[in-house]
């Protein structure tokens, strides 16, 4: 697939139709990374966090912003494609193809509430494996015997929930050792349970989705967008006039 390079970051220039029918036709392992200006910004700090999105399978665009700067760069129909509607596409798909699929990630709550939804919609989705890991308590016995019982599971498709850029270099150590495909979707549990509000889709369209997320947990999320926001209109701006 054609990928933009923005900011020394390749993302994939996609929409759902074409990457569905790639994933559902012949499941493999590999990884999805879903990026928004949060990721691009992290992989500024982070030479490892630029490689785990750079070496993904697919770098997908979850994100208004990287959305419009794709669309004006790409003759190809686009979509930004957000975590929360991937995951319950690949659940519509894996439900109706047979395939299964896993979680890792998230807390036992936000798993749970979010299988009850997942099995109400797709009651006869196969869900093989789920696992919430304490990185406070992680050895590498118990990591190793993880990545095993996924094996084991035989799913198809592993959501890791670990939030950004975690979730991207877990991936990008891990896929050569699993035999599915990573996808790595940040809170799209807590979405698709209900545990953090949906916005409406004017609000995503006119890019203004991560001042929703802030107005809804101003206190978590202050230091991020207020920092991320600038940063990256500013190394976009920067960039243009090196050119």
């Amino acid at each position: 697939m054609e990928s933009i390079n923005l900011l020394g970051v390749n993302i994939t220039a996609t929409n759902y139709k074409d990457l569905l029918h790639i994933l559902i036709k012949s499941p493999s392992s590999g990884y999805a990374t879903l990026n928004s200006v949060h990721g691009i910004i992290e992989a500024q700090k982070s030479k490892l966090v630029q490689n785990s999105i750079n070496q993904s399978t697919y770098a997908l665009c979850d994100g208004r912003p990287l959305f419009w700067l794709l669309k004006q760069n790409s003759k190809k129909t686009i979509d930004h494609i957000t975590g929360r509607v991937l995951m319950l596409e690949i659940c519509r798909q894996a439900e109706l193809n047979g395939l299964s699929i896993g979680i890792y990630g998230g807390t036992q709550l936000s798993q749970a509430s979010c299988i009850q939804v997942l099995k109400k919609q797709f009651p006869s989705l196969k869900i093989d494996f789920t696992y919430v890991p304490d990185f406070l308590l992680f050895n590498q016995k118990e990591k190793k015997e993880v990545l095993e019982k996924i094996n084991i599971s035989k799913i198809n498709f592993l959501f890791v929930c670990l939030g950004c850029p975690k979730q991207e270099v877990w991936m990008k150590n891990h896929t050569n050792e699993l035999n599915c495909f990573l996808l790595g979707v940040g809170a799209a549990l807590d979405y698709i349970s209900g545990a953090i509000k949906s916005p409406p889709q004017i609000i995503t369209r006119m890019g203004f989705e991560w001042l929703f997320r802030l107005l809804s947990e101003p206190k978590r999320l202050f230091k991020r967008y207020f920092f991320i926001v600038p940063a990256f209109i500013y190394l976009m701006i920067k960039e243009k006039i090196k050119k």
